[in-house]
């Protein structure tokens, strides 16, 4: 589930409000920034335990929030979704919108702010959020913070369900929050009718409400007239289990609203050194060879992202991991970044501490050699290896250095424990704590096979990984599905137990350049291998299935995952571009591992109803027949595209068809 950040203005704030999020909340939600067009577009609802409008420009929001985004927004509360509101965020969730900004319908338009009466707000609340910026109000802000201070009594009988040794009243330093080009927009809550709201905490020196709750229809709402996400309310704070007072609000809030909180995540890890090895020393020394041009004398590689540094000596790299381990070497995206080559024998687990790389060749070995891909020598997916314990993402740090790509061959694997910033299509990203498989592989493609074969890619990996769990003798009816274009479902049972459901638990990404006579693919997979937050994880699901079946199927290691999904998209990629049908030769196979045959859509752009009958074997569409309201098939037919901002097939919405 995610967890989604309005952005828009007071753009200087959000990576800041994005780190406090996450030291929240990234072990259960992927935390994604949206503007006014993703929430308009894209099929958010479904996938969104929270959205969080943050302050910023009154008028922006007036702007860019108009009817389509307010009635989305009303009915993913309505239908059980949750909305924090601070500052202008939750001046726009209350009736009384903008009149406190002097802004009426007839001087919007001086504004640029062209939008009529029934576009004020998300109305969620009937009342007003009065700013203590304007001329009327300023006594007030006078008054709460005469001496630099703003005290906040907090509703212990409502937070103390979830912040046991609360205090009476919290003291924030005013004078902290401003900010010399945007000033926050503060204020408190006049309400109408209070009877379906629930104060939280006022202003003690006027007893104005300052925080206050509300349900909505199966929804929570929360306003903030105070930014306690802001950077100067939490200087102090370094994890969600701190001792600070607003630290333990901030948990209470989310807790409030049914959101797990992480009670020891207490930073986003450190970037760690890399480690460059291969299955046998030739391939190590092959690839070194392929990036000397590219290196300098003292084994530097500036690229156009990131400048890397070779390390070949076995001292060097055993001091310089010493002085990472004791908080000595700081490494910085846009620094150096130290590469550990290990020629002859991969370092083990006590040099890598959370991939054993010396298991994950084993079982690469076995794996091609119940594939019978033993005696083939061209492709060897995996054989050679990056491994980080912590870093950006698998797929930028190939994808954003287009240089050193074209240096690599085919196969060379990137994998870590933990990305920071996970990349997904769009604007989607895959959270990756420990025990989620996350790797990006290089592919060289060559451009004579079949020029639209490359979007095939994507699909070609998302068969393997299912098929690659699903062939093993006993895992033959682990239910794993394929969800067009690029995502991994499984099917579970739903909390009640009475029904099941299915939920993603990993996606694929392939990115592309092409440079003279070929493709340079980069395949990027994430699955959650052995981590029950954010999602479900795979071996839950073996645990699961061993449970209703009396089995005693083994899950999986990250080592053993990643080598049986190598060498069963090795396999299939050789069969595609070796035989004359292209992904023909794989119809039967996707249709049956996919989750959509017989699907009935709704196309909106063209107002209709569609029976989902395949997949195009140019482009890789949607193929679909127009159905009649009895749902019987009529003869127009239709391509539907892969458009990561239109549609959600889980839910039987397209909104655009190919042109």
């Amino acid at each position: 589930m995610n967890v989604l950040l309005y952005t828009s203005t007071a753009s200087h704030l959000t990576s800041q409000i994005l780190a406090r999020l996450k030291l929240f909340l990234r072990s259960h939600y992927d935390i994604i920034l949206v503007d006014s067009n993703a929430l308009r577009t894209e099929p958010w609802s479904s996938s969104t335990r929270l959205l969080i409008m943050p302050d910023g420009d009154c008028i922006a929001y007036r702007q860019s929030m108009r009817s389509p985004v307010i009635k989305k927004i009303q009915e993913y509360v309505a239908g059980g979704g949750n909305y924090v509101g601070i500052g202008a965020g939750a001046m726009y969730a209350t009736k009384g919108t903008f009149e406190e900004e002097g802004i009426s319908d007839e001087n919007a338009s001086e504004f640029g702010a062209e939008v009529g009466r029934e576009e004020k707000g998300l109305a969620f609340l009937d009342g007003e959020f009065k700013l203590w910026e304007n001329k009327s109000n300023k006594k007030e802000e006078e008054e709460q913070s005469r001496d630099g201070k703003i005290v906040l009594e907090l509703n212990k009988e409502v937070l103390g369900k979830y912040y046991p040794n609360m205090p009476h009243e919290i003291i924030i330093n005013n004078e902290e929050t401003m900010n010399p080009t945007t000033p926050p927009n503060r204020g408190y809550f006049h309400l109408k009718d209070s009877r379906k709201v629930i104060v939280l905490a006022r202003y003690k020196r006027t007893a104005h409400p300052a925080i206050i709750y509300s349900s909505i229809g199966q929804g929570t709402v929360i306003l903030l007239g105070i930014n306690i996400l802001t950077p100067s309310y939490c200087d102090s704070m370094t994890s969600p289990s701190d001792t600070s007072s607003i630290s333990h609000l901030l948990c209470s809030l989310f807790k409030l609203q049914s959101l797990n909180v992480s009670p020891t995540e207490s930073h986003v890890p450190r970037l760690s050194p890399l480690f460059l090895t291969s299955f046998r020393s030739s391939l190590t020394e092959r690839l070194l060879r392929n990036i000397k041009p590219i290196t300098s004398d003292n084994g530097m590689l500036k690229m156009t992202n990131n400048t890397f540094r070779l390390v070949k000596d076995l001292a060097e790299s055993g001091e310089l991991l010493r002085r990472y381990d004791r908080g000595e070497l700081d490494i910085m995206e846009d620094g150096e970044i130290p590469v550990l080559v290990y020629h002859d024998d991969p370092p083990g687990m006590e040099t890598t501490k959370t991939f054993d790389i010396g298991a994950f060749f084993e079982w690469l070995r076995k794996e091609r050699q119940k594939e019978e891909l033993g005696r083939r020598r061209e492709m060897e997916f995996g054989s050679s290896i990056l491994f980080g314990d912590s870093i950006t993402s698998t797929q930028t740090i190939l994808d954003n250095n287009f240089s050193l790509i074209q240096h690599l061959p085919t196969g060379f694997v990137v994998t870590a424990t933990t990305q920071i910033r996970g990349r997904g299509r769009g604007r989607n990203s895959w959270i990756s704590p420990p025990g989620c498989l996350q790797f990006s592989l290089v592919l060289r493609h060559p451009v004579n096979i079949y020029l639209t074969s490359v979007v095939f890619v994507q699909y070609l990996l998302g068969l393997a990984v299912v098929e690659g769990i699903r062939d093993k003798e006993g895992y033959e009816n682990i239910p794993l599905k394929l969800k067009w274009p690029n995502d991994i479902y499984a099917e579970v049972s739903t909390r009640d137990g009475t029904s099941k459901e299915y939920v993603k638990i990993g996606g694929i990404l392939v990115n592309s350049h092409f440079v003279r006579d070929e493709f340079l693919l980069i395949a990027g997979c994430g699955v959650n291998t052995n981590n029950v937050a954010p999602t479900t994880a795979i071996n839950q699901i073996i645990a699961s299935y061993n449970a209703l079946h009396n089995t005693e199927l083994s899950g999986f290691t990250q080592e053993g995952l990643l080598a049986v999904i190598l060498t069963k998209f090795e396999l299939f990629y050789l069969e595609f571009v070796n035989n004359k049908r292209g992904f023909g030769a794989f119809l039967d196979l996707y249709y049956k591992r996919w989750l959509h045959s017989d699907q009935i859509v709704t196309v909106e752009s063209l107002n209709k109803r569609a029976r989902i009958v395949g997949i195009t074997t140019d482009f890789g569409f949607l193929k679909a027949v127009v159905v009649d309201e009895n749902a019987n098939d009529t003869h127009e037919i239709i391509t539907l595209q892969p458009d990561g901002n239109s549609f959600d097939m889980m839910k039987g919405m397209i909104t655009r068809k190919v042109n």
